[in-house]
């Protein structure tokens, strides 16, 4: 099934993207497909979470809170979490 616009033509990759040439797709793909591998492979549970608390705004000691963990904790977690997604970079 090909993808459509509301008009019902077809849709090409640059128009699925958000992008404005062709090498920005490329790198904007390249960055998706990176998370995707960290995401899935590289980290924890413990650090998806830690990551997306960070993402929510909320501060190192808020997230010791929720998660009922000492901010230390929180801040090795994202340290750790940091260091696996830049090995992931250095090697992609």
């Amino acid at each position: 099934d090909e993808p459509l616009d509301e008009e019902g033509n077809g849709l090409n990759l640059e128009d699925l993207l958000p992008c404005q040439e062709e090498k920005s797709c490329r790198d904007y793909l390249d960055a998706k497909l990176l998370w995707q591998d960290i995401h899935n492979d590289a980290l924890t549970d413990r650090e998806k979470e830690v990551l997306g608390l960070y993402a929510q705004g909320l501060t190192t000691r808020e997230i010791g809170r929720h998660l009922g963990i000492s901010h230390v904790r929180v801040v090795k977690l994202n340290r750790r979490a940091k260091d696996k997604c830049q090995k992931f970079k250095d090697e992609f």
